[in-house]
């Protein structure tokens, strides 16, 4: 390996700790800040840039032989590192600090932002770095990156680990405007959730952004944004059932029996006698609490349902395929609220 060819650096070439890889490999698990992004200087320490590589004695030969190798990976042209972690996120983020230490007028914003501050996105996004430019001009694409020249005031600009990003509020916004809604609304309710960003903030910047394209769709991700959602499945799944002809859910709804709770569903219907279940949603916390095995949690999960059926309620539940498409959660949802005049009211509502 050629480590750089520098034995002194080699101390500051840490390895990233590992991360659980995701359930769906399709979006970003909402986490708490600090967990993913640009917390902490992994990403800073395993860059290098052709040109500080050159100038310590290290020829073009070299570089081409390791990268044949496979001890170096080529990030873009120009920047270099010996690590190939396997989360994606990370990946994508060391690309990042690859351009941004080649255009020191970067500001990494849009998905990109959000992957740095932990917020879901669509897994396409991951294909290129997404930066805002203040230069004079067009915005312009490569292949790896998407470049936009929307004016960024400077409350809106933040300094992470030597990196130039747009804020909380102005990523939302950003990815508001230009995202498909599932994945706005996901990464909205992810920020207020985790504290990310306040109501008030997200409303500000929206009144900021309002002769800008696409404002209208991102008003109405901020109106839609709920901090009750705890995973992105729950927030695409909330997008979903907003278009079908149902009553609004209830998210994060308390389910009793006799008067006691005895459990908490991702969506209710209480006068339709109904909850819904997003099934392998990844939560914030761990999947299962301390001392638990997965078969404890399995048996766990069996009990809460029934006891949610002996409150009177019908589970329905889906997954992700389910909530991305109309038609499939559809199929899963209408049939059931088609005949809710039949079904006896939840025992909740009983004396």
């Amino acid at each position: 390996m050629l480590g750089f060819a520098v034995r002194q650096s080699r101390d500051s070439l840490t390895k990233p700790s590992k991360r659980p890889s995701d359930a769906h490999g399709e979006f970003s698990p909402f986490s708490p800040p600090g967990v993913l992004g640009l917390a902490t200087s992994v990403e800073k320490q395993l860059v290098r840039l052709s040109r500080e590589l050159l100038a310590i004695g290290i020829t073009k030969a070299q570089l081409a032989k390791d990268a044949r190798r496979g001890t170096l990976l080529q990030l873009r042209r120009g920047a270099w590192t010996e690590e190939r972690p396997d989360d994606h996120r990370i990946a994508h983020l060391q690309k990042a600090r690859a351009l941004c230490q080649q255009r020191l007028d970067a500001v990494l914003s849009h998905e990109t932002a959000a992957i740095a501050w932990g917020l879901p996105v669509d897994s396409d996004a991951l294909a290129r770095v997404h930066i805002t430019s203040q230069s004079l001009g067009h915005g312009h694409h490569d292949p790896d990156v998407y470049e936009s020249n929307t004016p960024l005031a400077s409350h809106d600009i933040g300094v992470h680990e030597g990196l130039l990003i747009t804020n909380v509020a102005r990523t939302v916004i950003d990815i508001g405007r230009t995202a498909r809604l599932e994945w706005a609304v996901a990464a909205a309710d992810s920020a207020l959730h985790n504290g990310l960003v306040t109501q008030c903030e997200l409303d500000r910047a929206v009144r900021e952004a309002a002769r800008r394209k696409g404002i209208a769709r991102a008003r109405h991700v901020v109106r839609f944004a709920n901090s009750l959602a705890e995973s992105p499945l729950e927030s695409i799944s909330r997008v979903q059932l907003a278009r079908l002809p149902i009553p609004e859910p209830v998210v994060q709804y308390p389910v009793k029996l006799n008067g006691m709770k005895v459990a908490t569903s991702d969506f209710g219907w209480e006068q339709e006698g109904i909850v819904g279940e997003a099934d392998g949603a990844i939560k914030y916390g761990p999947l299962l609490r301390e001392g638990e095995t997965p078969e404890q949690a399995v048996m766990a999960e069996k009990r809460r349902e029934w006891k949610i059926k002996a409150a009177g309620f019908t589970v329905l539940r889906w997954g992700m395929a389910e909530a991305l498409s109309y038609d499939k959660l559809s199929a899963i949802v209408l049939p059931e609220f088609e005949w809710r005049d039949r079904r006896p009211r939840p025992r909740t509502n009983r004396p």
